[in-house]
């Protein structure tokens, strides 16, 4: 009895593994589970950064560093934060990105940025939304709210939206990858509803897949220095113009 038992429990364990082994891989394998795995002890990981001390500490400092209307400002994620633009670019501007930032997060601390009137902005952000689970409609209706208040409060500034870029095809899920590409679909009507520049930067990017190039990430998201470079030259003539 007690060996049937054993062999019926056995089973179910087994039965149950292959379910959950197929649920996963569907949903894109160990990427899916990594997100998930983000999100646990956030009570909301769409919009509170108040526990992340990187975030904090680097919204701080911008509390100590003026803004002027001539100024060209940068604003975005990790892609945005990590790249040395004071020295890429042949002109001064002003990174306010923040590793780690979302459309929401943006809007939360976009007003001084808007009082400042500055001169130009480019723009990117949404990865780490997508990466999280929020959907593209919600996504795109941020970012229409962040270009709307530029366009309405500060209507000298000239907003560049910049696409998105492409992810890897090894660490992140097909889903995840036509996701970015869904936003990039919507972001160049929007940029146009509001007289905005769109720059198409994905192509640049992406190898005979699709996917990031491996030539400029080493884990399949973030950015090395030929990735920089790259992007400099795609821009330049927008910063200095």
């Amino acid at each position: 009895m007690q060996t049937v038992l054993w062999l019926v429990s056995l089973t179910t364990n087994v039965l149950l593994l292959t379910a959950f082994s197929i649920f996963v891989a569907k949903r894109g394998g160990l990427a899916y589970i990594s997100k998930k795995l983000q999100l646990i002890g956030s009570a909301d990981p769409y919009e509170d950064f108040s526990n992340v001390p990187f975030y904090v500490h680097r919204l701080n400092q911008f509390e100590f560093l003026d803004l002027k209307p001539s100024d060209t400002v940068l604003l975005g994620d990790s892609l945005t934060n990590e790249g040395e633009w004071a020295e890429f670019l042949s002109v001064s501007v002003k990174n306010r990105a923040i590793s780690g930032d979302t459309t929401a997060g943006l809007l939360q601390r976009l007003e001084p940025i808007v009082q400042s009137t500055p001169h130009k902005v480019f723009l990117m952000i949404g990865i780490n939304d997508i990466i999280r689970g929020v959907s593209v409609d919600q996504l795109m209706q941020n970012y229409t709210t962040i270009l709307t208040r530029f366009r309405t409060r500060s209507p000298s500034t000239q907003v560049y939206v910049q696409s998105l870029l492409p992810v890897g095809d090894r660490r992140y899920s097909q889903e995840m990858r036509l996701t970015i590409l869904a936003v990039n679909q919507a972001l160049p009507a929007l940029a146009a509803q509001l007289a905005y520049p769109y720059i198409d930067l994905y192509p640049q990017f992406t190898n005979h897949q699709g996917s990031l190039d491996p030539q400029y990430s080493q884990d399949e998201l973030h950015l090395n220095g030929k990735a920089y470079d790259r992007w400099r030259q795609l821009i330049q003539e927008f910063v200095v113009s």
